[in-house]
């Protein structure tokens, strides 16, 4: 016992001994003492003491710790027959052998019968895996070496009980791998169990080369033990994390494969294809097994050789249309990953008569033609795993991949302006093997038209992994911009309610932009889109925009020289286009979060100096005083002041644009000056031209605050009195002009005189003592406050302008003149004509409101009709007023103001548009997220005006009338654009609350006996608005699905998700069950309607056909059900029949019309299934109660042989044939229907 406790501790070296012996391994020389071991193993009485410990372990009365000591003994004795030969020892191999198996199968056995869940076990678990290893280690030695002896019949002894002992050691591993889950992970050792699937591998490879017999035979005994091994190991490697020996099994598992193929060549293959088709059935629902599955499948098929791997390709494609949406999803994603696999890149292969089958279908175009054409798929899972692979390949840097995608959106239109041609669709690949030659890609227009498509799908998953395609398509071919409208999907899609694909668009669609530099359209578009989510509620949002703007215009901004290039000129081009729409609050949003993050850089502010003087002149100092009012990075001033003393000071014209830029930017950067005598020369200079009165109007308000800013970093505690110093002189020379005869206000513009008033009005801030009211009174009569007639043709409007504004600045300043002089310019507004003295109204009026809340109510009237006045700056200015209010709750969103901002959806200009869908997304759904659910049903009433209803709550005034009424027959399109624009806001929760009281509160209000709704010139649209509304797709977004989760961005989560929709929880059910009941009302109150509209000969007629047609096609069960208890389905018929004659011969149909036209066929389609459907179920109904009476026995073998059978067939890739259910099935859902129906009608009541 002691000389097997010495060898047990050198049973190691042993194995690596034996192994350089058998030419298997090197082995250190250096450890000589090792081989003096070798003569103990010729002691012919040490080997028959080894064979008598085997012999000892067999007995049935033996122990655990006996077992073990007998396997050890097994391991040295096969080590020594293995060096020496058994003849050497007069034992025979082959007996040995199976002695030594018999031996394990009878430990592993007597272990697994007396197995209990306790510490104790374990660390025997431990002591029997490492004696298994060592035995199934020296077993694989000692089969090494067995060409030295001769081989007889008895090896096939060896083989079947070889294939026992892997059983038992596979099973045991199952029995470890719960014993794992019930003990804590210190006491349990799961290592020996992956370590005895990869002896076990190394086992089956020797078996296979030693092998006598047919290898189809062998290769299905090996594989029974094979695949249970790794599922054990795999399974293990899920629960406890072994990384390394994980990733050992999975090689060790594929190079077995593998080294099939290269002995064995096409039946190999054929045995291989098999596993991989095995694999791809077992394919676990679990994202993490399945991923892992994929890429063993991976693993293997980037090995084989070019037929075989052509082949197997060909069978993944047949694949991808697979009954089964597990089947086609896991499919695509294998040929995913054999498109972008670094190991095997697919390359075009020459057309050539001598292909095998499938060979000319394993390239790049012809498998991401397979992948274009599931875009198709109906399952919604396949489809979004279309369009994320489709994503995935428009990014890989791999060249075929590239040029197949070039094929389809660039080469064709590489000689055109624009895009033209003719929509080619996709494929399907059963076609393409009926006839090859057919082309495999669809042209870039049936992509274009899916993604518009795929945009109304009401899952946010989907329409992100859309306009991510889409955003790539444009970064390949920028001529694509203008195809459909793209920028235009793109940039209201900037406006989403969803953070995710506002989020995504920031950087997608700003990586077109940085693509396509030298497109300004494309960089307008991003402008209008991305730019404006500088405010974006969402803070993420906001740093994103902000750091790419950064990326783009401070990474690219380099010394002016006249050869730009294009992206060198990118930043110009933006700070261009956003001094061009005014986005200077948008661009300082992001300068302050620069300066915050020490991003913008002295040597920036000294490239922004060199373009100064050329043609980009005007735009730098925009940028320069955006950065000096969030920053005080500029320090080195010197250059400014330069650019004031020739160009604005010593000018006598300077220019309008750079003028008051550089004055502001001087005003905000002087205190950045270090020596003050600088400061003092500036502010002198400055304090000259404004006594002087030759400082144009546009500096003056810049020059005012320059001075002032230069007097308090010279003295603080004495700046009010210098300030009132150098203003009251100027105030004091005004108001003597103003109380002279000679000031007047004529129709033309006299500068010095504006110059005065202007420089009055700026005074006025610093110096609120020295207003006389003399002066006052005077301008109150030269404006003629107090007339009757407007003064809008005797005075011009810039003067006029600069007179109010005194006024409105002084009722600020003063209380008890404010309130007298409101009144007045309240009625002047009324009665003025000018925009501009307009607007600077509205400005002082506004300044009123924190001293005089309740002005909003008083000043609203004449707000809302300017918010459609013909100047598009006065219109802006009052939307962001009324915006600014709501924000700061001065106004809260009501009627009228709700349905006059729903009315500008539809305005004519694109940026008043931009600013109302910015509104409602980013204000109006934060303050009530249910503000459109509110007000869509009263908003029907509103714009048709209907009166005398309850919800008809504010009739248009005579002027109001003129500019926002939208009723009658001619607006009906505007009115229903509105409607889908704000269905686009509701959210889809909000939905089927919407339908009902569409129905309830309209519908079943005209179907009453007394009804509220009289069908008068107004109530006829307020029904046909209902019924547009009722036939927009838009409303059923989620009326057929159970909700989810509308912002997830994982895919295992997402996939899970949707597998999970078959498995409702009780509650889920019941809330189903009522929604069902819903339902029913909506559809009974529907067809109640059609009475009525048929016995009137109502025109609304066709609109009820529309919305009945959509119902038929979204809810084909249960609206059909409700027909036919209802008994007009032969009527309803009968009047689809008739109008799809009527339609067919009429070429001039209406808008309702037409869509009637497209959807009746399918209506009919349905109803005729559905009467068929009933008529074989009562046909077959005596026979189905004769069948069960019969069958009320137990059931025989056969029938449960058959069902196997079906369960077996499952896991086919057959599709079935498509039909519709059994008479059987259909009878029997429709009364499990109508109980559960009666049974909530019950419970309800």
């Amino acid at each position: 016992k002691k000389v097997l406790e010495l060898l047990d501790k050198s049973i190691v070296k042993l194995r690596s001994w034996c192994k350089y012996l058998l030419k298997d391994a090197d082995v250190d020389m250096e450890e000589q003492n090792w081989f003096k071991l070798k003569e103990k193993f010729n002691s012919k009485a040490f080997i028959c003491l080894l064979y008598a410990y085997i012999k000892q372990g067999l007995q049935q009365t033996a122990d655990f710790e006996t077992r073990c000591l007998s396997l050890k003994a097994s391991s040295l004795y096969l080590i020594a027959i293995s060096i020496h030969g058994s003849q050497a020892f007069g034992i025979f191999q082959t007996g040995i052998y199976l002695s030594v198996l018999e031996l394990l199968n009878h430990t592993v056995i007597k272990f697994n019968t007396t197995i209990e869940f306790s510490p104790v076990v374990s660390s025997n678990y431990h002591t029997l895996y490492t004696c298994a290893n060592q035995v199934l280690d020296c077993l694989s030695i000692a089969l090494h070496s067995i060409d030295k002896f001769v081989v007889s019949d008895d090896m096939d002894d060896c083989l079947q009980n070889t294939m026992h002992t892997l059983v038992c050691l596979t099973c045991m591993g199952r029995k470890s791998f719960t014993l794992c889950k019930n003990l804590s992970f210190d006491t349990v050792h799961v290592n020996p169990c992956i370590s005895i699937a990869l002896n076990s591998y190394k086992m089956i490879k020797t078996f296979v080369k030693l092998n006598h017999e047919p290898l189809k035979n062998l290769l299905d005994r090996l594989f029974r033990v094979v695949r249970p091994l790794y599922n054990l190991t795999l399974n293990t490697f899920l629960d406890v994390n072994l990384g390394v020996e994980i990733s050992n099994v999975r090689e060790n598992w594929t190079c077995f494969l593998l080294s099939l193929m290269q002995e064995f060549d096409l039946e190999a293959y054929r045995i291989i294809r098999i596993i991989l088709q095995k694999i791809f059935l077992a394919v676990h629902d679990s994202a993490s097994l399945k991923l892992k599955e994929i890429r063993l499948i991976q693993d293997i098929m980037v090995q084989l050789e070019g037929k075989y791997f052509s082949n197997m390709v060909h069978w993944f494609m047949g694949a991808c249309y697979n009954s089964s949406f597990q089947y086609r999803s896991c499919a695509l994603e294998i040929l995913h990953k054999l498109l972008t696999d670094d190991a095997r890149r697919l390359v075009p292969c020459l057309s050539t008569g001598n292909q095998p089958l499938g060979s000319q279908f394993s390239t790049p175009e012809y498998i991401i033609g397979i992948i274009l054409n599931r875009c198709i798929d109906e399952h919604p899972g396949v489809k979004w795993k279309v369009f994320s692979i489709l994503v995935n390949l428009m990014t890989s840097q791999s060249e075929p991949i590239r040029n197949v995608f070039e094929k389809i959106f660039v080469t064709p239109y590489e000689h055109e302006d624009t895009i033209t041609g003719t929509l080619l669709k996709s494929v399907d690949f059963r076609d393409i093997l009926k006839d090859p030659s057919l082309q495999p890609l669809p042209s870039g227009h049936f992509i274009i038209d899916l993604i518009r498509r795929t945009l109304k799908h009401e899952r946010v998953l989907y329409r992100k992994s859309a306009l991510q395609l889409l955003c790539h398509i444009l970064c390949m071919n920028p001529k694509w911009a203008v195809y459909e409208n793209s920028l235009l999907i793109l940039e209201k899609q900037c406006l989403n309610q969803h953070t995710t694909i506002r989020r995504m668009l920031v950087n997608h669609f700003t990586e077109v932009v940085t693509r396509h530099p030298d497109n300004e359209v494309i960089l307008e578009h991003w402008i209008n889109g991305v730019l404006t989510l500088v405010v974006d509620s969402e803070y993420r949002i906001q740093e994103e925009v902000s750091k790419k703007l950064c990326n783009i215009i401070l990474g690219n901004l380099i010394n002016y020289n006249e050869d730009l290039s294009s992206s060198q000129k990118l930043p110009l081009t933006i700070l261009k286009f956003l001094a061009k729409k005014g986005l200077r609050k948008n661009l300082g949003h992001c300068t302050r979060k620069w300066a915050q993050t020490k991003a913008i850089k002295t040597q920036h502010i000294s490239t922004l100096y060199t373009y100064l003087g050329t043609e980009y002149n005007s735009i730098v100092w925009f940028f320069l005083v955006t950065i000096a009012q969030s920053s005080k990075v500029i320090t080195d001033v010197d250059v400014i002041y330069k650019y004031f003393e020739e160009n604005i000071h010593l000018n006598q014209v300077p220019d309008d644009i750079c003028a008051p830029l550089v004055m502001e930017t001087l005003g905000c950067c002087i205190k950045n000056i270090e020596v003050k005598s600088k400061v003092l020369a500036i502010v002198d200079q400055i304090k000259e031209d404004i006594s002087a009165f030759t400082l144009p109007v546009s500096l003056l308000t810049s020059a005012c605050n320059t001075v002032y800013i230069g007097l308090e970093y010279q003295d603080k505690d004495t700046l009010q009195q210098t300030c009132f110093d150098f203003f009251a002189p100027i105030m004091d020379n005004i108001h003597q002009y103003v109380m002279s005869p000679q000031f007047q206000i004529g129709p033309t513009e006299n500068e010095l005189q504006k110059r005065k008033l202007y420089l009055y009005a700026e005074a006025m801030l610093f110096c609120p003592s020295k207003v006389k009211p003399e002066t006052l009174e005077r301008l109150e009569k030269i404006l003629g406050l107090d007339a009757n007639t407007p003064p809008s043709t005797q005075m011009n409007a810039k003067e006029l302008s600069v007179g109010i504004t005194i006024l409105m600045r002084r009722g600020v300043q003063d209380d008890v003149y404010s309130q007298r002089i409101l009144p007045s310019l309240m009625k002047y507004l009324n009665r003025i004509q000018h925009p501009a003295v307009k607007m600077n109204i509205l400005y002082g009026l506004c300044d009123q409101i924190f001293n005089f809340p309740n002005l909003i109510e008083a000043l609203m009237p004449e707000m809302y009709l300017n918010l459609k006045d013909e100047n598009f700056k006065l219109r802006s200015e009052c939307l962001h007023m009324i915006i600014g209010w709501i924000k700061e709750d001065f106004l809260r969103i009501q009627p009228p103001l709700y349905f006059y901002l729903a009315i500008l959806m539809v305005d004519k200009n694109t940026e008043v548009k931009r600013a109302v869908f910015s509104f409602f997304v980013n204000c109006a759904m934060q303050k009530d997220p249910q503000i459109c659910l509110k007000y869509f049903l009263v908003s029907i009433f509103h714009f048709n005006q209907y009166k005398g209803h309850r919800l008809s709550e504010h009739i248009l005034t005579e002027r109001e009338h003129a500019v926002y009424y939208v009723g009658g027959p001619s607006h009906g399109d505007t009115r229903f654009l509105i409607y889908k624009y704000l269905l686009e806001l509701i959210k889809d929760d909000q939905k089927e609350p919407l339908l009902s009281n569409l129905v309830t509160h309209i519908i079943t209000s005209i179907t009453r006996k007394v009804p509220d709704v009289v069908l008068s010139e107004s109530g006829n649209q307020v029904l046909r608005d209902t019924l547009r509304v009722l036939a927009c797709e838009e409303l059923y977004t989620l009326s057929t699905k159970t909700a989810l989760t509308r912002d997830d961005e994982d895919e295992a989560e997402e996939i899970r998700k949707l597998i999970e929709n078959a498995n409702i929880s009780k509650s889920a059910k019941a809330k189903e069950s009522r929604r069902i009941i819903i339902k029913e009302r909506i559809y009974r109150n529907l067809l109640e309607l059609r009475i009525l509209l048929k016995k009137k000969n109502h025109p609304m007629i066709v609109e009820f056909y529309n919305v009945l047609c959509l119902l038929i096609k979204l809810y084909k069960t249960e609206i059909l059900t409700v027909i036919s208890e209802s008994g007009l389905m032969p009527d309803i018929k009968e009047d689809l029949v008739s109008w799809r004659n009527q339609l067919k011969g009429n070429p001039r149909k209406s808008p309702p019309e037409k869509i009637l036209d497209r959807s009746i066929d399918n209506a009919l389609t349905l109803l005729h299934n559905h009467v068929n459907n009933i008529h074989q179920s009562q046909n077959s109904t005596p026979n189905t109660q004769s069948s069960s009476q019969s069958g009320s026995s137990v059931k025989s073998a056969g029938y449960r042989k058959s069902l196997l059978g079906i369960a077996s067939k499952r896991k086919t890739l057959t599709p079935p044939t498509p039909g519709l259910d059994s008479p059987r099935t259909a009878q029997k859902r429709m009364s499990e229907l109508d109980n559960d129906m009666r049974k909530r009608r019950r419970d309800m009541s």
